[in-house]
This record gives C-alpha cells, sequence and structure tokens, in this order.
C-alpha cells in the first residue's frame, strides 16, 4: 500500500455494478504510471480500390494526407464519391464529349481516305482492263473484248454492302424521352457512373436488364440529386418535326459540296449509330475538311 492509502475514505460501490462483490467498499485507486503512459493506437487510413484511387488522382483529387495548407472548401476525402461530384461528372462528360467529337472527325477522314485509295486501285485496274482490250483489237479477238469490257464494267461500278442498321436501345431512348432528368447530360453522366458502381460493388447482377439497370440508376441519382425530383407536372417531350431534306437548307447545301460516295458512306454510319444524323454527319466532315468549305 502507497503512502496515504490508509487515510482515503472508503467509497461505496455503485449500485449494479458487477465488478464489485456485494456488501464490500472500495478506496480510490492510484492508476500506475506505466499504465497511464499508453499511446492510443492512430486510426488507420481507409482503403480504396486502386483503380478508384488512379482515376480520381486523375481528375484532380489528392489524399488529406496529400494537402499542404488549409484544405479548399468542398474538399472531399472520399476518392469513390469525388468521381460523382457534379462538378467533377460535367468535367468527365466534357471530356468524353471532346473525345467522342475527335472520334467522328477521325472516321470521316477514314472514310475519305478509303474512298480514295480505292478509287485510285479502280482506276488502275481499269487502265490495265483497257490496255488489255486494245491488245485484243489489234488481234481481232472480240470475244476477249467482250470479256474484258464486261469485267471493266463490273470494276467501275462495283456492288456496295449494305451496312446493317445498329441504332442505339430502343428501351433506353424511350425512358430519355418520356424522363426530363435523364435528359440532362450531367445527370445521365452520373446515372451511367451509377450502374457501373453498381456492377462493380455486386448491386447488380452481371446480368442485369436494361429496365433493372434504369430503375437503379434512377434511385441512385434521386438520392444525389433530390431537389431535381420535386413534384413537377410531367413534361411531354415535343415532337420533332422530320426534315426530308435531313438538313436545314444551309446544311443541305454544305452536304451537297461533299462527294456522291462519301455522303453514301456517311449515311451508311448514321445507320449504324456512329453519327446522330445528316447534320451531325456534316458538322464533323465540316471539321475534318474545312478546306472544302471555305
Amino acid at each position: 500500500m502507497r503512502d496515504g492509502d490508509e487515510d482515503a475514505p472508503a467509497v461505496e460501490p455503485e449500485a449494479g455494478n458487477a465488478l464489485a462483490p456485494e456488501d464490500a467498499s472500495t478506496a480510490p485507486v492510484e492508476i500506475d504510471a506505466e499504465f497511464a503512459d499508453v499511446e492510443t493506437a492512430e486510426p488507420q487510413a481507409p482503403q480504396h480500390d486502386p483503380e478508384v484511387l488512379e482515376e480520381a488522382k486523375k481528375w484532380g483529387w489528392k489524399a488529406p494526407d496529400e494537402w499542404r495548407g488549409e484544405k479548399p472548401p468542398g474538399y472531399i476525402d472520399d476518392p469513390e464519391r469525388f468521381l460523382t461530384a457534379p462538378g467533377t461528372l460535367k468535367r468527365r462528360f466534357e471530356a468524353q464529349q471532346h473525345e467522342i467529337e475527335q472520334l467522328k472527325q477521325a472516321h470521316a477522314r477514314g472514310l475519305v481516305e478509303q474512298r480514295r485509295r480505292m478509287e485510285a486501285a479502280r482506276e488502275r485496274e481499269v487502265a490495265r482492263i483497257r490496255d488489255e482490250q486494245r491488245k485484243a483489237v489489234e488481234l481481232g479477238d472480240t470475244e476477249t473484248w467482250d470479256r474484258l469490257e464486261k469485267e471493266r464494267e463490273k470494276v467501275a461500278q462495283p456492288p456496295r454492302e449494305q451496312p446493317q442498321p445498329q441504332g442505339p436501345d430502343p428501351v433506353v431512348s424511350g425512358y430519355r424521352q418520356e424522363n426530363e432528368w435523364a435528359q440532362s447530360d450531367v445527370m445521365w453522366a452520373a446515372a451511367i457512373q451509377a450502374v457501373d458502381a453498381g456492377f462493380r460493388a455486386g448491386a447488380l447482377p452481371p446480368d442485369a436488364d436494361t429496365a433493372t439497370q434504369l430503375a437503379f440508376a434512377e434511385r441512385a441519382v434521386r438520392e444525389q440529386y433530390p431537389h431535381r425530383f420535386q413534384a413537377q407536372p410531367q413534361r411531354t417531350p415535343p415532337m420533332q418535326r422530320t426534315d426530308p431534306g435531313g438538313t436545314a437548307p444551309r446544311q443541305k447545301s454544305d452536304w451537297s459540296k461533299i462527294d456522291s460516295e462519301t455522303r453514301a458512306d456517311l449515311k451508311a454510319a448514321i445507320k449504324d449509330g456512329i453519327y446522330k444524323d445528316e447534320a451531325a454527319a456534316l458538322k464533323a466532315y465540316k471539321a475534318a475538311f474545312p478546306e472544302e468549305f471555305n
């Protein structure tokens, strides 16, 4: 017993204290210094998916311990929440749109380059056939000349292969037309991100159909943008009037500046879903070959 312990008054234990025996009283206990200095373990930093971390850092996210000085207002310490924040989604969507426009322009250039190569090869083949025809005339070989003439006609006008149209999922297109929130590019990008996160986290089964994915996306977006889902009258999307010419008068004039074969290739690309319509195809072509429209 330490000095002075005998003078400490007895203290009755609290009722219900399971550690003290019945009818027992205790005196204040002095805590040994060797136990008082035990350090509390530092909290462990949360573990995040390396791919999520890499993607978040790509868009400017920094871990709490990487900041020097005061963190900026609105700082988000969780990389996954950072990726789905409205500001980040907007920047990611704009970057994706820019990349899509670049791909469309590259596609338009590729169509023209491919057509030019095919045209050059066709001209070489026609020249070869005509040279053979001249030799047949010199020899008086009408049978060979006729055969070569049919071959020349076939090479000069090759049959065009009609691609099978492959448009967007009609269920998704109908849903976006019927739901106002889905017509917002930023909110739709959030929906896409939510479905991706649902597949990664196992919240969505791998074989989830389109309707299940749409329902999951709407729930996620409603949680993220509750103010956008306040009771409002349902807006009926306006009926789109079909322009028989496919483009406005000025665009139609520019469209006519493109050669007929390239126009046919661009129309096939529209059916494949590469371009939304002739106006979008014309925009990509003009960006790829501005010199043709000066």
